[in-house]
């Protein structure tokens, strides 16, 4: 089928990664880049090879999930059409990968400008309104056979505004709402870029670098927060780990990612 006789989306997919393609294939010549109609799930497939193997450097994008995920389990439902999604899989070469989603989520709003923020660890939030509403969010696992470990990062993001789901804590919000004039061939490009040169630089020198960064776009600083064990605090911030630093009347905790969520108070 010619690119032209595709659906709208999917041209602009294929766009996005042409675009993407000439400006990353220098840097990156090994990188493939895959577009699909519909699969289950972007992260699903590149951790499924990776376990049987297949290790290159590859962006995969799709029109549609039938199967999406984020973090703890919890389901991710696209509108197609409406939203971008796409998943980075590339080798890992470094151990420890304390604070890789908060890097990757530093990048993406970077990309996007105000008014994106950070919702630790891995949402990117739009105060739209007077409200928060989550845009996106980023899910990062990792594949191991013992010898090598390779690690895939999955981004979501609403392009425009998807139906409020009843069990949502957070209603979503979409780049158009709030003007943003990128087109998903531009984001894919811009974003998915932004993803690559973040997996680089993060594996050459780990979190460090990118804790202020974060801080900077930190929608929790210095709000009263209520993680999902009852525990209550102010958030501080993160660490040079990734944790979430939270001060309590008595004392500061470290809260890491796969201990609990957290929301505003």
């Amino acid at each position: 089928m010619s690119a032209s006789a595709l659906p709208p989306f999917l041209q602009d997919l294929h766009r996005g990664a042409e675009q993407l393609w000439l400006a990353a294939h220098h840097d990156w010549p090994e990188l493939r880049i895959e577009v699909l109609p519909e699969t289950d799930s972007t992260n699903s497939q590149l951790m499924q090879r990776a376990r049987h193997g297949q290790r290159d450097t590859v962006v995969m994008t799709t029109a549609h999930q039938t199967a999406g995920r984020g973090r703890l389990g919890r389901q991710w439902q696209d509108q197609p059409g409406q939203t971008l999604m796409f998943s980075v899989g590339m080798p890992l070469t470094r151990s420890d990968v304390s604070g890789l989603s908060l890097c990757v989520g530093v990048a993406l709003a970077e990309v996007l400008g105000p008014p994106v923020q950070l919702k630790w660890p891995n949402d990117l939030w739009v105060k739209h309104q007077g409200q928060w509403r989550k845009l996106g969010g980023v899910l990062t696992e990792i594949a191991h056979d013992g010898q090598h470990a390779y690690v895939v990062v999955g981004v979501g993001i609403n392009l425009h505004s998807p139906p409020s789901l009843d069990s949502a804590s957070v209603a979503p919000i979409g780049l158009s709402a709030f003007g943003h004039a990128a087109t998903a061939d531009q984001c894919l490009a811009d974003l998915a870029g932004a993803v690559l040169r973040a997996l680089r630089a993060f594996m050459r020198d780990g979190f460090t670098p990118w804790v202020q960064r974060f801080n900077t776009l930190d929608a929790l600083a210095n709000q009263p927060v209520q993680l999902s064990d009852g525990r209550q605090g102010t958030a501080r911030g993160v660490a040079s780990d990734g944790a979430l630093l939270l001060e309590t009347s008595d004392q500061r905790l470290s809260i890491h990612s796969q201990e609990v969520s957290v929301r505003p108070c």
